[in-house]
């Protein structure tokens, strides 16, 4: 595989599988919200070639306030992803940010 690196960004041709798109588009969410993150775990290693099954995607994100929290949490469900753990916006941000679980 050729990688191409550009300041911030690793440019490769690779077509993308459903885990690779359900990605880009959370994280395009993240990126509208001007949110801070950084992908961990093993979608890192499948993302460059390697042969693991994992149906999630972890994550780390800036701490932020609960207005900025909230914007998110809208464009998220506008764009169809849901929350298993809880529906409750304020919540979530109690549980998950403010508490730092």
């Amino acid at each position: 595989m050729e990688l191409e690196f550009s300041k911030n960004k690793i440019i490769f041709e690779k077509e993308l599988s459903f885990l690779d798109r359900l990605v880009f588009e959370f994280t395009g969410i993240l990126d509208k919200q001007k949110i801070d993150y950084v992908i961990v775990s093993g979608y890192i290693a499948i993302l460059f070639g390697r042969s693991r099954n994992t149906e999630d995607i972890d994550l780390f994100i800036e701490e932020m306030p609960l207005k900025k929290f909230l914007g998110f949490w809208k464009e998220l469900y506008a764009q169809g992803f849901e929350c298993l753990n809880t529906s409750d916006p304020k919540e979530a941000f109690n549980d998950y940010l403010k508490e730092k679980l």
